[in-house]
């Protein structure tokens, strides 16, 4: 009898070398579900701080509008003429700012929670049409393309929420159709639309 016995070889296990794999691929897919439950956080808690904000931006326009008709209504009620043409024109200047400070507001929002639109939107269109812009800010352009990506695509909505014409607003549409680099330019909002998707 021999008690030096060959060691035999071990056996090919297709099931555990499957097990395996498929182990390691539920690691990797649940890694990726973590960090995307991690952006999803801060990309909500991002919105709700800017909901928030212009929530409360809209109301102090809102108080303030309500004190300029007080204002005026007490100045026709008293016959005050003059006094009255100065509120109105004062009033002007004053909205007039307030849209510039409306615009600054925006373009911070919206950066904040898509800081690579502009770049994004640069790689659509020829390098003849690209845009230079200041760091964090938009220009009347964008600022038509970042509310499409928002999803407001109505031309009226979108000139009366930017103080345009709705003409301003087809031009630019298609300006950006003109000078995309895509195989179909028609198709071009609908990949705006989509800039800055997690998943």
């Amino acid at each position: 009898m021999n008690i030096f016995r060959k060691k035999s070889k071990p056996k090919h296990d297709p099931a555990g070398k499957e097990l395996h794999e498929a182990s390691n691929h539920l690691e990797e897919m649940n890694r990726e579900l973590v960090q995307l439950n991690r952006k999803l956080q801060e990309a909500n808690l991002i919105k709700e701080k800017y909901i928030g904000y212009f929530l409360h931006l809209y109301s102090q326009y809102v108080g303030e509008l309500e004190d300029y008709q007080l204002n005026v209504a007490n100045k026709i009620a008293t016959n005050r003429i003059n006094e009255l043409q100065r509120v109105t024109s004062s009033y002007s200047e004053k909205s007039s700012k307030h849209k510039k400070l409306l615009n600054t507001h925006f373009d911070n929002a919206f950066l904040a929670i898509y800081p690579e639109f502009v770049s994004s939107i640069n790689m659509l269109l020829t390098e003849e049409a690209q845009f230079t812009v200041e760091e964090g800010e938009l220009n009347t352009e964008l600022r038509i393309f970042a509310l499409i990506r928002l999803g407001i695509t109505d031309a009226e909505k979108i000139a009366s929420i930017l103080f345009c014409s709705v003409q301003t607003v087809r031009n630019y549409r298609s300006k950006i159709k003109r000078n995309c680099v895509i195989e179909n330019p028609e198709e071009i909002e609908e990949v705006i639309k989509k800039i800055g998707n997690i998943v």
